[in-house]
């Protein structure tokens, strides 16, 4: 089973992930350093869903009331001027940091989209983020769909709920990436909220306007009143 785990909406090239926009790759890694391209195997998308609902399936059965200790599935998604190899990079330390040793999270998956990794390209890199936001809200309609079903098995027979939650770390422009993804995720599967689809997002250093929230407890259909219904 691999241990790293990675989803790409950059170009491929015969060294590395480039910075266009490109359809998604899906793509596993056992160990090495990341943020060498000969470290990682592109897999097809139907395998990589395989095999992470296959290492999800191996975290232990936990009692209700105890549901607060379930590991977790983490989607890592990268910030503003981060290269592939930057990304990879940041995402192994991650990795390091909380999904290995003795008592790890659960399994951290990487979101790749293409930042230019220019210090001068905010606004660029903004457009790239948005562009990125469709091919994210396909990831997160696969998620949504595979918890939907879950949920109705669990109904049937409580052996086959849920084993892990799912959880979203953002970074900097990660977060915009992120809140137009939940925006076309939200319109397309969950307007008004039927099932929530993000147990717990951390957003880090989040650029995002400091008004996304401003509906409170209204319901505008904002990008954050999306955030809200989703988590």
């Amino acid at each position: 089973m691999p241990n790293y785990w990675m989803i790409s909406n950059r170009n491929t090239r015969n060294d590395g992930l480039g910075a266009r926009v490109a359809d998604l790759s899906y793509w596993v890694a056992d160990d090495g350093d990341l943020a060498k391209f000969g470290s990682w195997s592109r897999v097809t998308e139907k395998s990589f869903k395989t095999m992470l609902g296959a290492a999800a399936g191996r975290f232990p059965v936990l009692p209700l009331e105890e549901h607060l200790n379930q590991k977790h599935v983490t989607l890592f998604i990268h910030g503003y001027n981060t290269n592939w190899s930057q990304a990879a990079q940041r995402y192994q330390r991650l990795c390091q940091s909380l999904f290995e040793g003795g008592d790890p999270l659960g399994i951290c998956v990487l979101y790749s989209w293409p930042s230019d990794g220019d210090t001068l390209g905010y606004y660029p890199d903004r457009e790239d983020a948005r562009a990125s936001a469709e091919a994210l809200a396909d990831i997160l309609d696969s998620l949504y769909t595979w918890l939907v079903k879950k949920q109705r098995e669990a109904m049937s027979a409580s052996e086959l709920a849920c084993r892990a939650k799912t959880s979203v770390i953002a970074h900097s422009m990660g977060n915009y990436v992120l809140q137009c993804a939940m925006q076309v995720a939200w319109k397309r599967n969950n307007q008004p909220l039927t099932a929530s689809l993000i147990n717990q997002l951390l957003m880090v250093a989040a650029d995002v306007d400091n008004d996304l929230f401003r509906s409170g407890e209204a319901v505008d259909k904002s990008d954050g009143d999306a955030i809200a219904n989703l988590c």
